[in-house]
């Protein structure tokens, strides 16, 4: 009687788990600002709402490939947070000024111990993605 019930309590536990839906909107968000920005969230899908450490590739636009400089450290984070009828996804990074530091028209210059740089989408419910602002100080990944 014992072993049935332990059966019948995994066989419910099992079906409950595959009613959950899959992924959280939060995620689904996450992946298509991800991959309009040029990153491939089959590859890896980062921590939403928590920093995260982080290679930052140095020199290139995701669309140009390999750069031959060598990533710079850092520490990186997206958030997706709900607005009214749409989402807004941001993704930020992090990295010591020492490690990178390019001056360019347009950015503030990052002459203290830590630069930053974030990027912000609007996401609606069919998970269109469309820019916001980016902000912060020139970053090891935009194009030089």
């Amino acid at each position: 009687m014992t072993r049935t019930l332990i059966v019948a309590l995994a066989l419910t536990a099992l079906a409950l788990a595959g009613c959950s839906g899959g992924e959280s909107e939060e995620t689904k968000v996450q992946k298509a600002a991800m991959a309009f920005f040029g990153d491939n969230p089959n590859v890896f899908l980062p921590p939403l709402n928590s920093d995260f450490e982080c290679g930052i590739q140095r020199g290139k636009a995701p669309e140009q490939g390999a750069t031959p400089y060598p990533d710079t450290h850092g520490t990186c984070r997206w958030d997706v947070v709900r607005q009214g009828d749409s989402w807004q996804a941001t993704f930020s990074e992090s990295w010591a000024c020492s490690d990178f530091s390019l001056e360019k028209s347009g950015y503030a210059s990052c002459s203290g111990a830590q630069g930053s740089h974030a990027w912000e989408w609007s996401v609606d419910q069919d998970l269109k993605v469309v820019p916001i602002k980016d902000s912060g100080n020139y970053a090891p990944d935009m194009p030089q």
